[in-house]
């Protein structure tokens, strides 16, 4: 692939995932199925959840053949406990072992799931709340440079998988 693959913007939203400007329906269904097994598993979480979101590149213009779909809870993590930053780690973990256990993919597209305090702040130029069947942040076609601190932020969560990885290696867990 090339690097101007990454960063050409398609004329429409994928015609796999979108009708027009709405989620498929049987597509926004198995999204909200995902998301509904990952918090039922956490059984605490259900109280809490504001919305789930699809967000990211295949939420846009600029998906490629190797995007993925961004699945985000958004969690009033106050609802949970108190110590806000105690919970953004457990949620951290919950969701690194379930993108890493559950390949779930549609279209050929893998899902990955994250976990966002209702007041953290998402930089994506398109938000779809899958609960309303409506866009929370549109996106538009338009020339954009890269957003540095999107970028951090995925390499910060790739790190910490690596971390991860390299730890349960030391241990001689490998499964």
């Amino acid at each position: 692939m090339q690097v101007s693959d990454l960063i050409t913007q398609q004329n429409t939203l994928n015609t796999e995932l979108w009708a027009g400007e709405k989620v498929r329906p049987l597509i926004k269904s198995k999204l909200l199925e995902v998301a509904n097994e990952f918090y039922e598993a956490l059984d605490i979480l259900k109280k809490a959840v504001v919305d789930i979101t699809f967000t990211g590149s295949l939420a846009n213009f600029n998906y490629t053949k190797v995007s993925d779909i961004d699945i985000h809870l958004i969690v009033d993590f106050a609802k949970i406990d108190n110590n806000k930053f105690l919970v953004g780690e457990y949620f951290k973990a919950m969701t690194r072992d379930w993108n890493r256990l559950h390949a779930i993919t549609i279209k050929g597209y893998e899902i990955e799931i994250y976990v966002q305090d209702k007041d953290e702040p998402h930089y994506s130029t398109g938000v779809y709340s899958l609960l309303s069947d409506s866009w929370l942040d549109k996106p538009e076609q338009k020339n954009v440079e890269p957003d540095v601190n999107l970028i951090n932020k995925k390499i910060e969560y790739y790190a910490d998988i690596v971390d991860e990885a390299e730890e349960l290696y030391d241990k001689k867990e490998y499964e």
